[in-house]
């Protein structure tokens, strides 16, 4: 299973480059990364869906979590947000900001920014103004909203079909 590959290994850290590294990304850095040819007309077009308009860069973390996304399809979503706590915190640690959360809550779990910041504000109940995955999660634990979370598949939350 990738997940617990990566779990122990770490290695989405070391890809990204979170500690002590720019994650936003040049084309030569984003295919060094990777390890493809940059000459390849596949990495020029992948560097472009990640490509932000404004910078001309790639925020790194995004291509990661959307390949951890394909990789975890089928998994809980819960493993993607585990990796998405640890893309997006400026360290590696795990540990996420309010604005960190926010992030990765509107690409993880669609909420709104508004919902996303009172979710962090609710779930950050020793306001130390960060919260870890596990924190997150117990909280999450407790909230119908958040029943999805350990699912596979989608299977909460949807209709079957009217005969």
């Amino acid at each position: 299973m990738l997940y617990s590959r990566l779990e122990k290994s770490q290695l989405e850290l070391h890809i990204c480059g979170s500690v002590g590294a720019d994650r936003w990304v040049d084309a030569a850095q984003f295919t060094r990364r990777l390890g493809i040819q940059p000459a390849s007309s596949h990495a020029a077009r992948l560097y472009q869906i990640f490509q932000q308009k404004s910078s001309g860069l790639v925020f790194f973390p995004d291509y990661l979590l959307c390949a951890a996304f394909l990789s975890l399809q089928h998994e809980p979503l819960s493993h993607l947000l585990a990796y998405a706590f640890k893309l997006y915190s400026s360290n590696g640690s795990g540990r996420l900001t309010q604005a960190q959360f926010v992030e990765a809550a509107g690409k993880c779990l669609a909420l709104c920014q508004e919902d996303a910041t009172n979710t962090f504000q609710q779930a950050d109940v020793e306001e130390r103004g960060t919260l870890t995955y596990d924190e997150f999660m117990q909280f999450a634990s407790k909230k119908a909203e958040f029943a999805f979370l350990s699912t596979t598949d989608g299977a909460v939350g949807t209709k079957p079909k009217s005969q």
